[in-house]
């Protein structure tokens, strides 16, 4: 049974390698999942976030591209079937629908935008720059998006393309970013004139027919706007008996993100059934001064199973005008000069928490886009880019094979049967990427399989050959912890690597079934040693040059990760099972 154990091991991985690849697709259910849903779109009294969308109009919806096409310059009333149930809504004339959907179901392997097209968007800019298609692609790092290309469009709109499992990042990607911090105070009138404090100095406001209001001896209607000792302030509503008051106390220009600090790094955390990510900042000095004269005289409340003290008025963070999150002040940070300060907010679920901290980060980071965009088309992009590749990948495996055939058969005679196992043995190996490509952890049960193989037959003859395994376990590790939740990718770089791979795999068996059908009989132990080494030399650099190549993945554009793990698993895959199962078999075959 041991003297099989490779074969055993390559046939177990390979069923599940098909079983990752083709489960998905069969019980993925019919529809579409809503991922995002704008504040400003037309049909958001009928949509809502996790709802499944399995029609629009008289249509059934089974892809994210089928439902880009169908939503397309839509205008009218439009009857959504969501969740089963027909919904309408009215959608005016060039308005943007601001829905995203992403595939129902979770699995399966993920199509790239370069192959097989994907989803596109044009935003229009009155002053477009490099420096402004720089900023968004600088964004979409950030983020980690991979599936998703963007570029000038006729030098006066950014073209965004992008796979449907990114759609809902495109408005966080072009959004101009301007962050604010406020104190939404709001004056209660009892009469028609009463009290304002601040910065330990009192006002006289007086409210006018709810239509405008006095401070200072000036009159302000909503939007109005003015300072008090330097601090600005907007009337930000006026009612019958209140008025609110933004009071402005840092913008995204006054702060600094601290990774080092008495605060801790950015991080997010379980909490409440939730999840809390945690933003430390440093404010400028003049966000310092005016921290503690907005804050000096606001109104403090106790809660009454803590005791604690706080302020009635949270700070209120905007971002483009909307607000984003409020975060309590303790009365103990009222009135005082802050240097620093905790940004936070609280999500249901992690993937939310993850991307509001990401969001609140890099607006910080990079501040806002040095230009507007406003929003002009949507639409499917398709390529036929994918079934040429596609095509030449199984032109290559197809040629390779023939040669194989031809080549082991003119030369032994009936012993060239043997090429057809290793072509078989081969396609295997291209199944067990696909499976990773489809469940990333999958590389680990490879590696794992794969090493219990090489040591069980004792492959590892020296510090040669250890070095070459610890290089592909860095890789695989690499591999698999990068991408455990979003997946890789179906691209050009990813089929460049099976390319590769297939090349690779069929030149060192064929030199190595060669070898043994040439020695028949003779062919001892030691050959097969020296012959092994070769391919573990060989191997082993390779595995060190992607090594290499992944850590410089943020500095060399042509490289990717994906053409990295194709490569890296494919090569593991034929050192640790492919050879070792091929030479038993044509082994066996001589005798």
């Amino acid at each position: 049974m041991m003297k099989n154990f490779g074969l055993m091991a390559l046939v177990f991985l390979v069923l599940i390698g098909l079983a990752l690849i083709i489960y998905p697709e069969f019980t993925k259910p019919v529809g579409v999942i809503i991922a995002s849903v704008d504040v400003d779109s037309p049909c958001e009294d009928i949509m809502t976030v996790g709802s499944t969308i399995t029609g629009v109009g008289n249509k059934i919806v089974k892809t994210p591209n089928e439902f880009a096409e169908l939503t397309k310059n839509l205008e009218g009333v439009v009857t959504f079937i969501i969740n089963g149930n027909p919904r309408s809504c009215n959608i005016q004339k060039e308005s943007l629908l601001g829905v995203t959907v992403t595939d129902a179901g979770d699995g399966g392997i993920k199509l790239g935008i370069d192959l097989w097209g994907g989803i596109y968007y044009l935003f229009g800019s009155e002053e477009l720059s490099q420096d402004l298609i720089d900023n968004i692609r600088q964004r979409s790092e950030r983020y980690g998006l991979s599936n998703i290309k963007i570029q000038s469009y006729n030098d006066t709109f950014v073209k965004i393309i992008t796979g449907s499992d990114e759609e809902s990042y495109v408005n966080l990607l072009i959004e101009q970013g301007k962050l604010e911090g406020r104190v939404m105070e709001t004056i209660d009138f009892s009469e028609t004139t009463t009290k304002f404090m601040f910065n330990d100095n009192s006002y006289e406001v007086s409210l006018k027919n709810g239509e405008s209001v006095t401070i200072n001896g000036s009159i302000y209607e909503v939007g109005g706007d003015f300072e008090l000792d330097g601090v600005g302030i907007v009337v930000e509503n006026i009612s019958r008996n209140t008025t609110t008051l933004s009071i402005k106390i840092f913008d995204d220009k006054d702060l600094t993100l601290i990774q080092n600090s008495r605060l801790g790094p950015s991080r997010i955390t379980k909490q409440n059934g939730g999840y809390v990510f945690v933003v430390p900042v440093e404010l400028s000095d003049e966000a310092s001064e005016d921290y503690e004269k907005a804050t000096k005289n606001l109104e403090v409340l106790v809660n009454p199973t803590t005791s604690e003290s706080y302020s009635k008025y949270p700070i209120s963070i905007f971002i483009d005008g909307k607000q984003f999150i409020d975060i309590p002040m303790l009365s103990e940070d009222m009135g005082v000069k802050k240097d620093d300060l905790i940004l936070w907010g609280y999500s249901t679920n992690i993937e939310e928490a993850t991307r509001n901290m990401v969001r609140l980060k890099t607006i910080i980071e990079m501040k806002s886009l040095p230009g507007e965009l406003t929003f002009a088309e949507r639409g499917s992009s398709r390529s036929t880019y994918g079934e040429f590749l596609t095509t030449l990948l199984l032109f290559i495996v197809l040629i390779v094979s023939v040669i194989t055939i031809v080549l082991f058969f003119v030369k032994f005679k009936k012993s060239g049967i043997t090429s057809l196992p290793l072509i078989l043995m081969v396609l295997s190996g291209l199944v067990l990427i696909f499976g990773v490509l489809s469940t990333s952890w999958f590389a680990l049960v490879i590696f794992s399989i794969g090493f219990m193989v090489i040591f069980t037959k004792r492959m590892v003859y020296n510090w040669k050959c250890w070095v070459g395994v610890f290089f592909f376990f860095v890789l695989t590790i690499g591999m698999a912890m990068s991408k455990w939740g979003s997946g890789w990718i179906l691209d050009t770089p990813f089929v460049i690597g099976l390319m590769v791979v297939v090349l690779i795999s069929f030149g060192q068996n064929i030199l190595l079934g060669m070898r043994i059908l040439t020695k028949g009989e003779s062919y001892s132990s030691t050959d097969y040693k020296n012959t092994t080494m070769k391919i573990w030399l060989f191997s082993t650099i390779f595995a060190f040059a992607l090594i290499v190549l992944y850590f410089l993945l943020n500095y060399i554009d042509f490289i990717s990760a994906n053409f990295i793990m194709a490569v890296s698993i494919g090569l593991w895959t034929n050192l640790s099972l492919i050879t070792a199962v091929y030479t038993d078999m044509t082994k066996k075959f001589i005798k």
